[in-house]
């Protein structure tokens, strides 16, 4: 290269390749020149670059099998957790059953305190509902007892036990209510004892 400074010019010869012609004038010839310019940016493709293979020549993406592996996971999680559920609404019946259960033996109790003097009287079977022939108090309570545990628990199945035992030892009677429901599933007991 010279010391003579150089003019250069660009004149494009097509729109579409992006080529141009580099002269020079100094020398007064013309040396035609091709260089490669990026289209303009309205050119440009506006498409992402295709995928690269993965090894083996398999494209990525999801087969049919890996999908339906997929599907099959899912499906053991859902039923896992719906086992779950109803496992623990199961569960909650039961201790909401329970605790009906045990409220109706303190009501019971409670109400036999207030007559704590004929506690021995109160040895009855609260299974059967039905009035008594020749009413007394007790007989009267039982039905009322019998009843109330029905509309709490529901009614005695064949296993079921729902009685009062009063066991008299010398001057103290001691008391026990003993209830269950779902045939025997659930069962409570409580004992007091009166002087």
């Amino acid at each position: 290269m010279s010391d003579e400074s150089r003019e250069l010019s660009l004149q494009p010869n097509s729109p579409f390749t992006g080529e141009s012609d580099l002269q020079s004038k100094s020398d007064g010839g013309q040396t035609p020149c091709t260089l490669a310019m990026n289209p303009p940016p309205s050119r440009r493709a506006t498409h992402a670059a295709p995928r690269l293979p993965r090894k083996g020549g398999v494209s990525p993406g999801f087969s049919l099998v890996e999908a339906m592996v997929a599907t099959l996971l899912l499906a053991i999680g859902f039923t896992g957790l719906f086992a779950l559920t109803a496992t623990s609404t199961t569960t909650l019946d039961k201790a909401f059953l329970r605790q009906n259960l045990e409220m109706q033996a303190n009501s019971i109790l409670e109400q036999i305190e207030q007559d704590a003097e004929s506690a021995s009287l109160y040895t009855l079977d609260l299974t059967d509902c039905t009035p008594p022939e020749d009413p007394n108090p007790q007989a009267n309570l039982r039905v009322i007892w019998c009843e109330q545990l029905n509309a709490a628990t529901g009614d005695a199945q064949a296993n079921d036990v729902r009685s009062i035992t009063a066991r008299v030892d010398g001057e103290t009677t001691i008391l026990t209510v003993h209830l269950t429901a779902l045939d025997g599933d659930i069962s409570v007991a409580i004992r007091r004892l009166y002087d």
